[in-house]
Parts: structure tokens; C-alpha cells; sequence
């Protein structure tokens, strides 16, 4: 039985709305911020790197307003507990999900 692979893609945006960054799930990769928010969520075996961390990632050092989840799936999809700890820890504001 193989597991269910969600493709999700997550953008970042300032407070102007500009994009910021875009980033897929890869079940390829690992980062060690994936790592340290998966022990945060008591979650440490979810280590490949969730779209939404890697578009975090790519911001670098801009700040962070909105994060927008898709599902390409077409399902509606929210962050889990590891990707919640770090929207929280980076202070991102508003999270939308389609």
C-alpha cells in the first residue's frame, strides 16, 4: 500500500499583496527547519519539506504577510500541525486555503 501524496504549492505575499515566493511539496527533500518544526508538532517523522516551509524558506529575510495554500489535488487543504507551528514562529498573519 503506498501512502497518499498530496501536491500542494504555497505562496507568500508581503502586506502590499506582492508574491513573495511559491514553493510545491517535494518528498524528495528534507531542511533542517522542516525537521525542527516537525519535533516542535511532536511530529518528527513528517520530514520531507511541505510547501508551505519551503516557500518560507525561499522568502529569506522579507517579511511575511499571507501564505496562500492550494491543493492542486483540487481539494481544499490546510496546514498541518508542523507547517501551523511555522506560520506561527514566523508571524505570518493571514492564511489562505483553496
Amino acid at each position: 500500500m503506498t501512502k497518499k501524496r498530496y501536491i500542494l504549492k504555497a505562496e507568500t505575499f508581503d502586506s502590499h499583496g506582492r508574491k513573495i515566493s511559491e514553493a510545491y511539496n517535494d518528498y524528495r527533500k528534507t531542511h533542517p527547519i522542516q525537521s525542527h518544526f516537525a519535533k516542535l508538532a511532536n511530529q518528527p517523522a513528517r520530514i520531507f519539506l511541505h510547501a508551505e516551509i519551503l516557500a518560507i524558506i525561499r522568502a529569506g529575510e522579507k517579511k511575511i504577510h499571507t501564505i496562500k495554500i492550494t491543493n492542486i489535488n483540487g481539494k481544499l487543504s490546510s496546514p498541518c500541525p508542523v507547517c501551523m507551528k511555522a506560520i506561527q514562529a514566523y508571524g505570518i498573519s493571514r492564511i489562505i486555503c483553496t
